[in-house]
């Protein structure tokens, strides 16, 4: 032997078949134990070989065989009727497991598990043709023992007794297993894919079955003695074993498991809708099979065609089984297709749904509906409603995709209304250098875009122009109010005017076609460079900080006008003080004054005047450590207003004084 087949063979033989041949022997040992101490002669040991052969093939069969052949040696029975007994149980165990693995294996390859009207027909059926089979292969038995092979009244007992107990064992014990999570046994035949098997017709197999077990019943309806009796038993053994060559593919098996307790791993008992009523029914079929059983010994109820007790019960436990499971199987059928295959569909379409994009997924769970849509009752109107849902759910998320495109489409616009509002705001202070001012700026907007600005420019060789504003509201609006109060400045600066006048200009030409009634606050300084003089007017906005060289900050006073934009015809005075070298004003807008904290109120003032002090005058250290210290204060606060900040310091034009 190669080590391949070595391999294959321990593949084969393993710790968990050893495992199923001992629990097999013991459930026939004790099951035969039980069956002699019963006050009648039931015999349920006889349904163990089908139901182990069944769940657990030929390897749960030898279990079984190894009780009958102990059996067989205490009872000092002849050698050959040893092996001929063996060779019957073999038989009884294996055919059970090959018809379920041939029969509508294209409906459902799975091992005997209760989940389908289908396979508890299929159970039937295989246990019926079984016990059949059984009934035969013993009655070949018995012409050894008398000569003489017929069928009488006590192959009708053994019959019904087989199929009444393998009834009761086989479904009781599929549903526990079930439960329990054991994995049933999956064949492991099939032969390759030329194997001579293969190009046999499958129904070539069958026939062979009917045939090697209706002939031999037709023929043992007369007592057949002398040379017949071996070549009709030969006959039955040799058509039945070519059935068992019949290639069958591997099944699927449920692998899903679940770790409790200390490692040990058991399946999920899938608690479906058809696989509930099925237990249920099973239960209810069983314990009215076993009930009537009951019944039948403590009444002592007759036997139709006058036989002992022990046959009495069991013709009346199998009228009770056929009673109550053929019925059973219609009303099944009923539920599963009526009720559990549609909500079984509509709940994996619904998974599926979920699980998967829209797009790849609505298609399918919509045609899924639609195959009970016209159903006349409550899953008819479920399916209607996730069909109108799946629609409607269409449109809500087409909605959503436009206005994301919209979204960002304003986005997109927003970010170049920014781009072209930042470009209004110089940023080159390098330009200053050579005019004796030095200066440092920034401006944050709340949103994308905002209503705040600062501005210098030079007016002519010997005056710059600093300003800054603040525009009521925020976004798009307040900055095209903010571009066009820049301009004006801009152009009203450069005739040569003083503050007051460009602001009530200013104002003039805002008021004008101000419909919206949007205003802005103001603050615009002239300097004289060669003399230090700084005219300044003021539209409302907040008092700069001044901060004169070796002494604390203060804020700078004056007299102030309204805001522009208010009100037409507002005249603004103009206010004046001379700067030193290394005085220098900040500017601010109220984002930076009233930046609110939760707890501490507003940021305010006297923190503004610290900072100024603390950084003696430096402007790109003030306008950082100030817009730094509003960030800190309100922490992770969403930011609810622009931050605006200007700082200018003069210090004197080559040759002033």
């Amino acid at each position: 032997m190669n080590g391949r087949c070595l391999r294959d063979y321990r593949c084969y033989f393993g710790k968990r078949e050893a495992t199923i041949i001992v629990l097999a022997f013991a459930a026939t040992a004790i099951t035969n134990i039980i069956g002699t101490r019963l006050p009648v002669n039931l015999e349920p040991y006889l349904a163990l070989c089908p139901v182990i052969g069944l769940l657990f093939g030929p390897v749960g069969s030898i279990g079984v065989n190894l009780v009958s052949f102990l059996y067989n040696i205490s009872m000092h029975r002849p050698m050959d009727l040893i092996v001929l007994d063996l060779l019957n149980v073999f038989l009884v165990s294996y055919i059970p497991y090959r018809l379920w693995y041939s029969i509508g294996m294209d409906r459902d390859d799975r091992p005997p598990v209760f989940d389908s009207t289908f396979n508890v027909s299929k159970f039937m059926l295989v246990m019926v043709i079984t016990s059949f089979v059984y009934t035969m292969l013993y009655n070949v038995i018995y012409a050894f023992l008398d000569g003489t092979m017929v069928l009488d009244m006590d192959d009708l007992a053994r019959f019904l007794k087989v199929l009444s107990f393998s009834f009761l064992f086989g479904m009781s014990a599929a549903l526990l297993l079930r439960y329990l999570g054991v994995r049933f046994e999956t064949p492991r035949f099939g032969g390759s894919p030329d194997d001579f098997r293969r190009r046999i017709n499958p129904l070539v197999f069958d026939v062979i079955l009917i045939v090697g077990a209706v002939v031999p019943t037709l023929v043992m309806a007369k007592t057949i003695d002398g040379v017949m009796l071996p070549a009709m038993a030969a006959i039955e053994y040799t058509m039945l074993i070519i059935f068992l060559l019949k290639p069958v593919d591997a099944a699927r098996t449920d692998e899903k498991t679940v770790l409790i307790g200390r490692g040990l791993r058991i399946n999920k008992f899938n608690r479906n809708l058809i696989e509930r009523f099925i237990a249920m029914f099973i239960v209810l079929g069983l314990s009215f099979c076993v009930v009537i059983g009951f019944v039948s010994y403590y009444g002592n109820m007759d036997w139709p065609l006058d036989a002992d007790l022990g046959e009495n019960v069991v013709f009346y436990m199998s009228v009770a089984l056929l009673a109550f499971f053929i019925p059973a199987i219609f009303i099944l059928w009923y539920i599963e297709r009526r009720v559990t295959v549609p909500v079984g569909a509509i709940s994996a379409a619904s998974r599926n749904f979920v699980s998967r994009d829209y797009d790849e997924s609505a298609s399918d769970f919509e045609e899924t509906c639609r195959r009970f849509y016209g159903t006349d009752n409550e899953i008819g109107e479920l399916a209607r409603s996730l069909t109108k849902m799946t629609d409607d759910m269409g449109h809500y998320i087409e909605d959503i995709r436009n206005l994301n495109s919209q979204r960002e489409m304003y986005r997109a616009e927003l970010n170049v209304a920014k781009n072209i509002q930042e470009s209004l705001i110089p940023h080159d202070f390098d330009s200053l250098d050579g005019t004796g001012i030095v200066a440092s700026g920034t401006m944050e907007a709340a949103k994308f875009v905002g209503g705040d600005f600062y501005d210098f420019f030079p007016v002519d060789d010997d005056h710059v122009c600093m300003a800054i504003g603040d525009v009521s509201g925020k976004g798009v609006p307040a900055a095209l109010f903010m571009a066009m109060t820049k301009t004006l400045i801009e152009s009203q600066a450069s005739h040569g005017l003083d503050p007051g006048e460009v602001l009530t200009n200013v104002n003039s030409g805002l008021c004008r076609n101000n419909e919206e009634c949007m205003f802005v606050t103001c603050w615009l300084g002239i300097v004289e460079l060669s003399t230090g003089r700084m005219d300044y007017a003021c539209a409302g906005h907040n008092p700069p900080v001044m901060k004169r060289c070796g002494h604390p900050a203060e804020m700078l006073q004056g007299k102030k006008g309204l805001v522009l934009g208010g009100m037409e015809g507002v005249r603004y005075p103009t206010n004046g003080i001379t700067l030193g070298r290394g005085d220098a004003v900040l500017l601010y807008t109220d984002g930076v004054t009233e930046a609110n904290h939760e707890y501490d109120g507003f940021f305010g003032t006297e923190r503004l005047l610290g900072i100024v002090d603390s950084c003696e005058g430096h402007p790109s250290e003030t306008v950082g450590a100030t817009v730094g210290a509003v960030h800190e204060f309100t922490a992770d606060a969403e930011q609810f207003d622009d931050i605006t900040v200007l700082m200018f310091r003069y210090d004197g034009k080559d040759g002033s004084t």
